[in-house]
């Protein structure tokens, strides 16, 4: 990840030696040095170079066009750098990417190394899957699943954003409601003598802390917001370390390591690789402090002939069970084949939980405005009204 980071990205114009035809590219290198290193690798002539901070993204036709491609000249018994040189494409960030993963192969990088430079443009589970893939020697079918696998979590995410869309709006507007309401309302009604005569001490004091604290809030909340954006952009590493500190956040990204875990070893097994050296690779793929210490501990108890399925993480006693009692090889394969797809449904009920907590939100901040109208309005008037009478 250190290595990635220190690549920067250039805008090239360069004329083919092939061709004679001048070409508009993104090429990755460490200094220009490196760059025109790597243009000569391409055979191609640099007119002009830029760094630039544009990132690379392919559109969903063109990520078929890739994995489907690349799956099936493989397939043929072609290697993997002629498979890529067989993509014929008008797209830039295509050509881009292609051309970058062609010279770190090159170079002597593993596909997956090469891909994950580009993870602001592929989903990072299907860089693990790939990079399990490619361990296992079952990369051709891997990339087919890989196309399979961002369809299905398009659909997915795709129903979410509908789910989403109503929730969000209702946020919306009771947010700028309640912001309105607490920054421009509350000091006028606090402020009226004739409404401050008939509230009570207790909810002036609440009114004034709302009053205070939802514009700092607000605030905060668009300089962070502001401050994450332009992160993303600049090292999308850091942010994602940082976003998955976030208690909502991290426990969607707990599942999602989970699902990827298992995932990877039920990819490994499959193709039989040892259930000890599965265990390992799926270690080194997560990003997860957790998960780790959790397969340590299997690694462990395994080789000191424990019960190490007790320490498998995040799953359920009966799945525990399933591993303890898979005695064969094609047992264990299917025992973390059913893991993996509960793991994957339990990632989505997480993500899924985004429209509830909005539904929560909206209700509680209505309730707590209708809350002090009633204290701030209604009740004053009332209480003159019974004087009156």
């Amino acid at each position: 990840m250190q290595k990635e980071n220190l690549l920067k990205k250039y805008l090239v114009v360069a004329r083919n030696r092939k061709t004679l035809k001048k070409e508009e590219l993104i090429l990755f290198a460490k200094n220009v040095k490196e760059l025109k290193k790597k243009a000569k690798l391409l055979d191609l002539s640099i007119i002009s170079y830029k760094e630039v901070k544009k990132k690379i993204k392919l559109s969903k036709k063109e990520m078929e066009y890739f994995f489907s491609l690349i799956s099936d000249a493989m397939s043929t018994g072609v290697n993997l750098l002629s498979a890529l040189s067989v993509i014929k494409t008008d797209s830039k960030n295509l050509k881009t990417l292609v051309n970058e993963i062609i010279l770190s192969l090159k170079a002597g990088e593993s596909f997956a190394n090469a891909l994950f430079k580009f993870r602001e443009t592929f989903p990072h589970f299907i860089l693990v899957m790939i990079k399990a893939g490619e361990l296992s020697g079952s990369l051709s079918q891997t990339l087919k699943e890989a196309y399979k696998f961002i369809n299905d979590m398009e659909e997915k995410q795709s129903k979410l954003k509908k789910e989403l869309i109503p929730p969000l709006i209702k946020l919306s507007i009771i947010f700028l409601t309640f912001f309105s309401f607490s920054t421009f309302v509350l000091p006028r009604l606090l402020n009226n003598s004739f409404i401050a005569n008939y509230v009570s001490p207790t909810i002036k004091l609440l009114c004034k802390i709302t009053s205070i604290v939802i514009p700092t809030f607000t605030i905060f909340f668009i300089f962070t917001f502001i401050f994450l954006t332009l992160l993303k952009r600049q090292n999308i590493y850091l942010y994602e370390k940082l976003i998955s500190k976030i208690p909502f956040v991290n426990k969607i990204y707990e599942k999602q390591e989970v699902f990827l875990t298992y995932y990877v070893m039920y990819k490994l097994l499959e193709n039989n690789v040892s259930f000890v050296q599965a265990i390992e690779v799926a270690k080194k793929s997560t990003n997860s402090p957790f998960i780790k210490n959790s397969l340590d501990k299997v690694l462990k108890y395994l080789k000191e002939g424990k019960d190490y399925y007790n320490y498998f993480p995040s799953i359920d006693e009966g799945y525990k069970l399933i591993i303890k009692n898979a005695t064969t090889s094609k047992a264990i394969v299917n025992a973390f084949k059913v893991i993996s797809r509960r793991a994957f449904e339990e990632y989505l009920d997480a993500v899924s939980f985004v429209p509830k907590l909005a539904n929560i939100l909206f209700f509680l901040v209505a309730f707590y405005i209708i809350f002090l109208l009633i204290n701030l309005v209604l009740l004053p008037y009332f209480k003159m009204y019974q004087q009156w009478r």
